[in-house]
């Protein structure tokens, strides 16, 4: 997904989110440490599809229709400003492809960009929005993911040549690594020194 569609003044928010959110875990490493980031926060809980089958003893196919999705889905309660990210562990094509990383990097990015207090929902669902704020609401999340686990300042000092690199070093998909590299490439070409991030 292009981030085409987010106006310059959101993108530099969702940015000011991301350097806020690197800077509360305080410690920084490539590969971005997600887990322990999402963690960090005091209303954040990080479950495993895993655990949560084996708490409520239940079938990964009844997991499936709770969280909705296959990759992973947050629960907001307002009464006592919780969030809970459920993240798919089983699903083998998201384990080996890193991709539960991304999908927990998206979800840490609706709950910083405030997307659930803001719309008045406890769990961002396609039919619970019209198609137009959710796409939005996702594309900022997506924004947010790539941001946060690839941090481009940190690897200004890597000689960094093609998307493998990265997709190695920040424990990425391929996809989400090429998409990276050519953002990369184009920031370094006019890197801004009033930017925080």
């Amino acid at each position: 997904m292009t981030q085409t569609n987010i106006s310059f003044e959101r993108r530099r928010e969702i940015k000011e989110a991301v350097y806020k959110t690197l800077a509360h875990y305080g410690h920084y490493f490539i590969p971005v440490k997600i887990k322990a980031i999402a963690r960090s926060f005091a209303n954040v809980r990080l479950i495993s599809y895993s655990k949560h089958i084996k708490k409520l003893n239940i079938s990964y196919d009844n997991m499936l229709k709770f969280a909705g999705t296959k990759d992973a889905c947050t629960d907001y309660y307002a009464n006592s400003n919780l969030f809970i990210i459920y993240y798919n562990d089983i699903d083998r094509n998201i384990t080996t492809s890193n991709r539960y990383r991304w999908n927990i990097a998206h979800e840490l990015g609706h709950i910083m960009l405030e997307h659930h207090i803001t719309h008045e929902k406890t769990r961002i669902f396609r039919n619970e929005l019209s198609s137009s704020e959710y796409n939005e609401l996702e594309e900022e999340a997506d924004y947010f993911a790539s941001l946060v686990l690839v941090p481009h300042a940190a690897l200004i000092g890597f000689q960094i040549k093609n998307a493998n690199y990265i997709k190695v070093m920040c424990k990425i998909s391929e996809p989400a690594a090429k998409r990276r590299y050519y953002e990369f490439v184009a920031w370094k070409s006019h890197v801004n020194a009033q930017d925080e991030y």
